[in-house]
């Protein structure tokens, strides 16, 4: 098994302590190269790419509104749901036929709603604390992009 395991790194992670911990550990099988064929790196390069690019355009929208005088909740939702909703439809082309099987439809929902509550957490503090919002998308986007790498797009996709 692979242990998948990613953590918010960078100042603004170390400054905001977290209610309580989180758990983004994930134990993924290897996959036989012989019978699943992982996605390009170049592909998985190009999706990354745009998924920064969609991601920061939330970010700053979500920045605009607040400065604007808007609820951070609601700007903190539109957000949110532009990113992951983007992120789960994109990487239906990444889903490979072996991680699909390994991982089932049980994982799938369990995961998904997982990051779902996590969202919803982040949402509920973007009042007190915005920069939640910021380091919940990027991990979701960097878990998306490194259990896709993996060749497990199912566990996100839709």
């Amino acid at each position: 098994m692979q242990k998948l395991s990613l953590a918010v790194a960078g100042p603004s992670a170390a400054s905001a302590p977290e209610p309580q911990a989180l758990d983004l550990s994930l134990d993924l099988p290897r996959l036989d190269p012989r019978t699943t064929r992982l996605p390009e790196p170049i592909r998985m390069a190009r999706w990354r790419q745009e998924a920064d690019v969609r991601l920061e355009a939330a970010l700053t929208a979500f920045d605009d509104q607040l400065v604007r005088g808007h609820s951070a909740q609601r700007a903190a939702r539109v957000a949110v749901e532009e990113v992951m909703s983007w992120v789960r439809v994109s990487l239906e082309d990444f889903v490979t036929d072996g991680g699909a099987a390994l991982v089932g439809a049980h994982l799938r929902r369990t995961e998904a709603r997982r990051w779902d509550r996590e969202a919803d957490r982040a949402v509920a503090n973007a009042e007190r604390d915005p920069d939640e919002l910021e380091r919940f998308l990027r991990l979701f986007v960097g878990m998306s992009h490194e259990v896709s790498a993996r060749g497990f797009a199912s566990l996100v996709a839709v």
